[in-house]
């Protein structure tokens, strides 16, 4: 029994040597890379009004000039629009992204033929995921562009005259609104240079033109966010 006992002792730290002994070599321990989100643009719905389809343009631009401090945030995660939907089902725009070119016109279009964005009805912050196509953002600066789509399912009356007094829309009767094409934009009067699309081709605003302040530029209310 002693000898039993004995051997058993034995095999136990022969167990506990070679476990003791084994060595695990090259083993890195990463630290999670942390990431890393700034929105840039300053839009949103407070101090901003509605903007509804004109014959003037089929679309908008906003500019947003590169600076040294998104460097460490280069790629462009998602774009951001204040918009409304008052048709009944539900209403679809494009968003065109560009570099900037000569007199802060659009120059390159990074994703060919735009991306549609659907969504329904009512006042909306629409957030689209743009990750997949592994966009930096421009040295050169970025060129956000909003398109009405002219679809018969985006189609409703308008309630506004498109006359603004102290900042509100006149309201219009029922009989004279006119059909024009779902989403309205929010829009803002900002400091920076953008663009509209007419006639196929791009146009710079002159400066106050369509503004309320003076010195401003008439500005879609669209933000970006950039990401590491």
């Amino acid at each position: 029994m002693k000898q039993l006992y004995a051997l058993l002792l034995l095999s136990l730290s022969l167990n506990a040597q070679v476990t003791d002994t084994t060595a695990i070599d090259n083993i890195e321990i990463a630290a999670a890379k942390q990431s890393h989100n700034i929105t840039i643009g300053n839009a949103g719905r407070k101090g901003a009004i509605l903007q509804p389809y004109s014959n003037d343009w089929d679309m908008l631009g906003k500019l947003f000039i590169y600076k040294e401090e998104y460097a460490a945030t280069p790629y462009l995660q998602s774009v951001e629009v204040y918009t409304r939907n008052k048709s009944k089902s539900e209403a679809s725009f494009k968003i065109h992204l560009y570099t900037m070119g000569p007199d802060s016109l659009p120059a390159e279009e990074l994703v060919p033929g735009g991306i549609i964005v659907k969504f329904r009805r009512g006042n909306k912050k629409i957030v689209t995921d743009v990750s997949t196509y592994k966009i930096t953002m421009p040295a050169g600066g970025l060129i956000v562009g909003y398109e009405w789509l002219k679809e018969s399912s985006n189609l409703y009356p308008y309630e506004g005259t498109g006359s603004i007094e102290s900042g509100e829309l006149e309201m219009a009767k029922k009989k004279d609104r006119a059909m024009v094409y779902a989403p309205d934009l929010y829009r803002q009067d900002m400091p920076e240079a953008i663009g509209y699309w007419r006639l196929g081709m791009w146009h710079k605003f002159l400066m106050n033109q369509w503004a309320l302040q003076d010195g401003m530029w008439f500005v879609p209310a669209i933000n970006i966010t950039l990401s590491n």
